[in-house]
């Protein structure tokens, strides 16, 4: 579950909804971010959304404002999986993308501070900042409701490749992946 949270003091993130939106946005479909850069991807088939042009394209301050991915949406708060979404690239050719996604883990399967719950907590500090997860989306829609991987074709796959190293070593200062 994909949602949108709004710095309210300090370091400390609450959920809010987003008018017209529920609790759980989405990135795909009519109204997603994705689709324009899918749309315009007829000449050259790579692109990116960086986190500021993700929450610009919903309107909101990217200095207070990050989209967060709670991957154990079903679970209470003393085990939860909850994502910072950085960065996007795409690849999008004959009416499928395959995408790479850069997440920050803030609380990987883990219990939250008692005083803390998924709605409302404080932004942990030097967490994992370079987790990758590819997903895919026919046109503009993402393919069923539990997809969890993706088939990359070595021109997709190596697009994506370069592009994540490419960010890596020139603003993220890393090393690059998949070299030894």
């Amino acid at each position: 579950m994909l949602c949108m949270y709004c710095r309210q003091d300090g370091n400390r993130y609450a959920r809010i909804i987003l008018p017209g939106r529920n609790f759980n946005i989405s990135l795909a479909g009519a109204q997603g971010p994705l689709c324009g850069p899918i749309r315009q991807a007829t000449s050259n088939p790579e692109w990116e959304l960086t986190e500021t042009e993700l929450l610009n394209s919903y309107s909101v301050d990217p200095l207070t404002h990050a989209l967060i991915i709670d991957r154990e949406s079903r679970r209470s708060d003393d085990n939860v999986s909850l994502y910072r979404l950085k960065h996007i690239w795409g690849y999008s050719k004959d009416g499928w993308t395959p995408l790479a996604l850069e997440l920050e883990g803030l609380y990987i399967g883990e219990a939250l501070p008692h005083t803390e719950t998924k709605q409302a907590f404080t932004m942990p500090i030097g967490r994992e900042s370079h987790v990758y997860e590819f997903r895919h989306l026919r046109d503009c829609a993402f393919e069923g409701s539990h997809v969890t991987g993706t088939l990359l074709f070595e021109d997709a796959f190596h697009s994506l490749m370069s592009r994540i190293n490419r960010k890596r070593q020139n603003i993220d200062k890393l090393r690059p992946i998949g070299f030894a």
